[in-house]
């Protein structure tokens, strides 16, 4: 039953796939959303072509109506049974990684090896054979991801803004500003400014390193607009317009 199963799977990839492949001396398929390439003899997947499936994927909503395929090759080099196990285990090892990375259901990530069918270089040189130690991965069903920010408890980013926030704070009380600094903008990277507590934390840090007061007043204000009840934004809201009565008042 397990074998009837492979079989069927391996059929439906083949009818959706093989018509649309690219012929012999022919770049990868301009259908395939990516290839990686492998070194010879090898199936493993580096860590740089690992970074390159997340930053790929991460662009992706993937459904359950979604289907990703994986066709593995090789170059021309060695057994041909040995050539066509190690095409397979190459789609196999991005199948892996693609469902452990994005927690993806099984069943909508098919993979398959087809030895060394299709090239796409010359095996008779080094280069040819380099581009045809690749795999194909294709998409289905698959929509790319609209930029999107959720501000509030269901903001993503949330836990990791909160914790740069906190470094921040501890930072300020040491008086190493500039390395407090650095946090929140990093933590603006990610939508921090759009918090109350950021907006506090970057207007105290601007106060004890002399930063221009509109500037220290504009976060302050921001942080008691974003919660009026923020009770450090007040105060030290506070210190900054005592501090400027004082001044104004100096001869």
């Amino acid at each position: 039953m397990y074998r009837f199963g492979a079989i069927l799977i391996a059929c439906l990839i083949g009818a959706w796939i093989f018509p649309h492949m690219a012929s012999a001396e022919k770049p990868a398929h301009p259908n395939a959303a990516m290839v990686i390439h492998f070194k010879s003899g090898k199936a493993v997947l580096g860590a740089d072509n690992k970074a390159r499936l997340r930053q790929f994927f991460q662009k992706y909503e993937i459904g359950s109506k979604s289907r990703v395929f994986i066709v593995g090759y090789t170059d021309a080099i060695g057994d041909k049974v040995r050539n066509h196990r190690l095409s397979s285990d190459r789609a196999r090892a991005i199948r892996r990684e693609i469902i452990k990375s994005f927690r993806l259901d099984a069943t909508v990530v098919m993979s398959m090896g087809k030895g060394e069918a299709s090239p796409v270089g010359d095996n008779r040189n080094a280069k040819g054979r380099a581009a045809n130690r690749r795999a194909e991965i294709y998409l289905t069903n698959a929509r790319l991801r609209k930029p999107r920010r959720i501000y509030g408890p269901g903001d993503p980013h949330l836990k990791e803004i909160q914790a740069l926030v906190q470094e921040a704070e501890t930072l300020i009380k040491q008086r190493q500003l500039g390395e407090a600094v650095r946090k929140l903008k990093k933590a603006r990277a990610l939508g921090g400014d759009h918090y109350a507590d950021w907006n506090a934390t970057y207007g105290i840090a601007g106060f004890y390193a002399n930063a221009p007061q509109a500037e220290v007043h504009a976060h302050l204000a921001t942080a008691l607009r974003l919660d009026p009840y923020h009770h450090v934004a007040r105060e030290y809201l506070s210190r900054l317009i005592a501090a400027r009565s004082l001044s104004s008042r100096c001869p």
